[in-house]
């Protein structure tokens, strides 16, 4: 019933009856209000006729509907053909063209004058064009204001209607202005932008000064520009002091000297004012990245732990060691949660189906090699010292393979990720070697070389095609550039692609050279490492100095950022820039490793 009416309301909405129907549609909310609230009243027991009366005459009168008062004076737009002109003291007629002051006839449609005559004789009303009708509607407006009437047209769009001549004939001392065409718009905003062209080298309009000095007699106006086009949007650096009691002594992930380096605005704000964006209450991509990680490690340490190669089980084992880790996971998670509440009991099914594939292509990347789980969650904490500026670096690799005295790190990831050179030169791709470095830290790996870091993405197949969903099942990372430690790690095959890794060998058994980018001498590893810790060291220093530039890496940095509207990021302001990092260079690596 409420559709209907509201549904009936909605048709008879117009603009001339548009306050009416505001208030009407307040009453009849309210009154619903009101006889809700009796019926609250009343609920489970019996009320005479009296008494119900008596509550909701009290619910009215305790009711107050909201109205907008009339106004003496208003600014009305219409157009003369639907618009009723009551009672105008001034009239803008914007727009007056030759063909639309007065309407200029359409044409005859699909039908012929011959068959239109036939119709009429008929008895039937086709309308048509009327010019003695839009003459008078043209008539009609132009002889209602008391005060004021003003005619305007854009001479670049169109030419002027013949009634602007024809006033002009009537009334020979009417007095007529040209105005620029910059001016015409009336935007402030457009004006700005012209003036900060002009101050950034850009010759000026030839209109632009008589624009201006029509605004210019504001001193409003003076004011207001003057501290637009003259302002910064430059964050302060912060004093020394106040940065160093904000931040103590670091205890960072390399996540959080990428972030810095992403913008180091966006950090000040996310790690120094330490802000809260709202999160609702939903499964987002944090929870379940924390839920997948704690299922792969309950899989992974209980190969470990039984001293099972993955190696050895069959598909359908591998299948139903990691359900298993799924469901145990989802009991330890959140406490229980996942299996507890209803509302996610299809996202966890979903979740074990992605857990079980990845478990598979996990499997793929160790059959056929000499690859072992060596460890799975390994925490670590080493210091970075930079003029007095110690930072700890902590964090936890997701697992640690090893072959024939090599290891790699693995790092799991629930959205796609693969090591750019250029974006690890622009420090925001920091964590590989970093995890490396810390592996290679760790006493465990004493005697060990590392032998790559690589990120592996987890979830579903990717493609129909078992020979597709294989190839983008690969894990995608740095390599050590040794053909025989890499197949100690991957089997390879046919065609030379390695089964693990993104890369593949040439018919010569040499590396291609397509992945040349990503693959590493054991010195040029040694100095990407040491790059890294210099970078971190480089955002230490920076960090406990103050620094709180918008400036990020790129205009990609901002697009996922949450604090735009804080920021309000604007190359044309001094202060606000995109930095552009430098490319990444392997022969730099080459001569500091040698």
């Amino acid at each position: 019933m409420r559709e209907k009416i509201q549904s009936l309301c909605d048709g008879l909405v117009t603009e001339d009856v548009q306050s009416e129907c505001a208030y009407f549609a307040q009453v009849y909310e309210k009154s619903l209000e009101v006889l809700s609230a009796a019926q609250r009243i009343g609920q489970g027991r019996q009320l005479s006729a009296k008494l119900l009366c008596n509550l909701i005459k009290a619910g009215f009168e305790a009711t107050k509907i909201a109205l907008i008062p009339p106004a003496a004076d208003e600014v009305r737009i219409f157009d003369i053909s639907v618009g009723r002109l009551p009672d105008i003291d001034i009239l803008f007629a914007i727009g007056v063209h030759d063909g639309v002051w007065p309407a200029r006839d359409s044409g005859t449609g699909i039908l012929s004058a011959a068959e239109q005559d036939v119709l009429r004789g008929l008895g039937l009303d086709l309308g048509g064009y009327d010019l003695a009708e839009e003459k008078m509607k043209v008539y009609t407006a132009l002889t209602q204001p008391k005060e004021r009437l003003y005619i305007s047209y854009n001479a670049q769009t169109g030419q002027p209607s013949v009634v602007a001549d024809r006033i002009q004939r009537l009334f020979p001392l009417i007095k007529k202005t040209k105005v620029p065409a910059a001016a015409a718009t009336g935007l402030f905003e457009d004006v700005l932008g012209e003036l900060a062209q002009v101050l950034r080298g850009k010759e000026a309009d030839a209109d632009l000064a008589g624009v201006c000095a029509h605004f210019l007699a504001d001193p409003q106006w003076r004011k207001q520009t003057r501290a637009i086009l003259l302002r910064t949007n430059a964050a302060l650096t912060l004093p020394e002091d106040t940065a160093r009691r904000l931040c103590g002594v670091m205890r960072c992930s390399p996540t959080r000297i990428e972030n810095f380096y992403r913008c180091p605005f966006k950090h000040f704000i996310d790690y120094g004012i330490k802000a809260q964006v709202l999160r609702d209450y939903e499964y987002d991509r944090l929870d379940i990245g924390t839920y997948l990680h704690l299922a792969l490690d309950i899989f992974t340490q209980s190969l470990i732990t039984e001293k099972k190669d993955l190696k050895e089980l069959s598909a359908e084992q591998t299948q139903c060691r990691m359900q298993a880790a799924a469901h145990l996971a989802a009991q330890q998670h959140d406490n229980g949660k996942l299996l507890a509440d209803e509302r996610f009991a299809l996202i966890h099914k979903q979740l074990v189906r992605e857990l079980a594939d990845t478990a598979l292509r996990i499997r793929v990347h160790f059959l056929g090699s000499e690859a072992s789980l060596h460890a799975s969650e390994v925490a670590f904490e080493y210091v970075v010292d930079a003029q007095g500026c110690s930072t700890v670096i902590t964090g936890k690799i997701d697992r640690i393979d090893t072959a024939g005295g090599y290891f790699r790190v693995v790092d799991y990831k629930s959205s796609a990720a693969k090591f750019d050179p250029d974006a690890f030169a622009a420090g925001t791709a920091l964590q590989l070697p970093v995890y490396i470095d810390a592996a290679r830290r760790l006493p465990a790996q004493q005697g060990l070389s590392p032998a790559g870091g690589y990120y592996v993405r987890i979830g579903e197949k990717y493609h129909d095609s078992a020979v597709k969903a294989q190839r983008e099942g690969r894990m995608n990372g740095l390599s050590l550039a040794d053909t025989k430690v890499l197949c100690a790690f991957s089997s390879v095959q046919e065609g030379g692609s390695f089964s693990a890794i993104d890369q593949s060998l040439k018919k010569s058994g040499e590396l291609h050279g397509r992945g040349a980018a990503k693959f590493f001498t054991a010195n040029e590893l040694y100095a990407l490492l040491c790059t890294a810790q210099r970078m971190i060291a480089s955002a230490a220093v920076q960090i406990y100095s103050g620094v709180t530039d918008i400036n990020p890496a790129g205009s990609e940095a901002c697009k996922m950022c949450d604090y735009a509207g804080i920021c309000q990021i604007n190359p044309e302001y001094e202060g606000n820039a995109y930095r552009v990092p430098e490319r990444f260079e392997k022969a730099q690596l080459r001569r500091e490793g040698a």
